[in-house]
């Protein structure tokens, strides 16, 4: 029985937001994990984008700075979601997908996008 291996899509600066739970726990390398190279870089400029709402035009840890429009993190924060939702599609049944959600301050399954089973049982 193979592992399941985990994929976790979470941001954390300067980093690729893609994260391998399974195995060796750690950052994964885009090559890691198996998604097209169209899908990498939707997530880096997504990646990019929340790093600059996250610390705002001063860097992380300025004085001053209030955290970001609570309206902007939400649009951002359902991209990332949507985007979570392309790699479990480009994975196949061995991994895992999970989305950091920032809104709900933790991860979430990202279930696969396909028909409901039916049950076969009827009771």
């Amino acid at each position: 029985m193979a592992e399941r291996r985990v994929v976790k899509v979470m941001w954390d600066h300067e980093a690729f937001p893609l994260w391998v739970t399974a195995g060796r726990p750690g950052q994964a390398s885009s090559r890691g994990v198996p998604v097209s190279d169209d899908l990498a870089r939707q997530l880096e400029a997504w990646s990019d984008e929340l790093t600059s709402l996250m610390w705002g035009p001063n860097g992380p840890d300025a004085r001053g700075w209030e955290g970001p429009d609570p309206d902007d993190l939400a649009a951002v924060n359902a991209r990332g979601r949507a985007l979570a939702i392309l790699v479990r599609g480009e994975l196949d049944d061995s991994w895992d997908v999970t989305y950091f959600d920032e809104a709900l301050g933790k991860a979430v399954e990202v279930a696969p996008n396909r028909e409901p089973v039916r049950r076969r049982h009827h009771h």
